[in-house]
């Protein structure tokens, strides 16, 4: 039985908290060649103007984190990860799916996040969502140089979008089995 078909139980999806660090932290030094720093990521999980983050749980553990900046109707995605161990079962997603949520109530029109153009798994995803590339950072990531494709989801109001996305959430927690619950 794979991973999407068995029950994994209960995913609780909350606004992040400072106190969070402890189990942020690690899982944002095993993503990130270039990890953001504790006082960084201590910065925005302050809940500065315009931030916003998850986490989510499983067992009681911080399992992944999503984050932005949501100013002037636009959510700015910074930064996804999950821990190594939890990678490809669909948390990615459901993060995605609630920071997209989160960004539509607060009155965002628009969504923007850039990946490596190396990461196919990432794309896969944004492109689901409906994110389309609109343009190449040549060299963005300093630690090999590597492009940054700029991703653009410019209808997040748009009713069908709204729709599209509430299904997706709707088919993941029916593929996965999961409770999800979710809090902020």
């Amino acid at each position: 039985m794979s991973h999407k078909q068995q029950n994994l139980g209960r995913v609780l999806v909350r606004r992040a908290r400072p106190e969070d660090l402890r189990y942020i932290m690690p899982i944002e030094r095993a993503s990130f060649a270039t990890p953001w720093s504790e006082e960084s990521m201590r910065s925005e999980l302050s809940h500065q103007d315009g931030a916003v983050y998850y986490v989510v749980e499983s067992d009681g553990s911080v399992e992944g984190y999503v984050g932005a900046w949501m100013y002037s109707g636009e959510a700015h995605i910074l930064t996804i990860a999950l821990a190594p161990a939890r990678r490809g079962q669909g948390l990615g997603e459901l993060l995605m799916l609630t920071i997209l949520g989160h960004a539509y109530k607060a009155g965002c029109d628009s969504a923007v996040l850039e990946y490596r153009v190396s990461n196919k798994i990432a794309e896969a995803l944004y492109l689901k969502l409906g994110f389309r590339p609109v343009a190449v950072r040549p060299g963005y990531y300093t630690d090999n140089n590597e492009d940054a494709v700029c991703a653009l989801m410019d209808d997040l109001e748009d009713r069908e979008r709204q729709r599209y996305l509430a299904t997706l959430r709707h088919q993941w927690e029916s593929d996965h089995g999961w409770t999800v619950v979710s809090v902020g």
